[in-house]
């Protein structure tokens, strides 16, 4: 046999199965299948300006890390689990970690306001294959100091397939002390907005 056809061969094999395997919104809103929140995705977000995110800008793409961390250490104000009403459901943050790491930070002053359709490509980078059911993921477009505002893209997508099932903007006016505090407190906002994304998957 050609040694090219033999991989197309195989995709062709596997596909079905690969397809029988995803979960569904239904799955997870009947308790079939868990949810894992991976945390935050920085990697296409917009910080504006400057001079409002100094820590940021000294300590690279290390400070994405600092946010990420409240979901697991922080599980009592952080968690968006009682929210969803999902009965298996934890945060996983190392699934985010590498697309954070990879973004450059002086390039975040200047970023263009990421799309709806540009949601896909994001997801589609995550390495979460190993793990079955509901995936979920804030991805933070803009963080805007002088509105006071954030705003994140609410996405739910099958972990295996990588397959966007549900994206939502929801935004949050931060509070509180220092800056990781700050912006951190946007999470807690959003989670309170999640009752409201619940039904509308229902």
């Amino acid at each position: 046999m050609n040694g090219r056809l033999l991989p197309l061969l195989l995709t062709a094999l596997l596909a079905p199965s690969a397809r029988g395997q995803q979960s569904s919104l239904a799955d997870l809103l009947a308790d079939k299948v868990g949810l894992t929140c991976i945390g935050v995705d920085y990697s296409a977000t917009r910080f504006t300006p400057r001079y409002k995110f100094g820590p940021l800008d000294e300590a690279g793409p290390a400070f994405f890390n600092r946010w990420n961390m409240l979901l697991e250490t922080e599980p009592d104000k952080y968690t968006p689990c009682p929210q969803l009403k999902v009965n298996d459901c934890k945060v996983v943050t190392s699934y985010v970690e590498p697309v954070n790491r990879e973004v450059k930070v002086p390039e975040v002053w200047n970023k263009p306001e990421l799309g709806p359709e540009g949601v896909q490509e994001l997801v589609s980078r995550y390495r979460t294959e190993d793990q079955p059911g509901i995936g979920m993921v804030y991805i933070a477009i803009k963080y805007d100091a002088p509105a006071e505002r954030a705003d994140y893209f609410v996405t739910f997508f099958d972990m295996a397939t990588r397959q966007v099932l549900h994206t939502e903007k929801v935004s949050a006016e931060p509070g509180g002390a220092g800056l990781r505090n700050y912006w951190a407190s946007t999470i807690i906002k959003v989670n309170e907005q999640l009752k409201g994304i619940r039904k509308k998957l229902q």
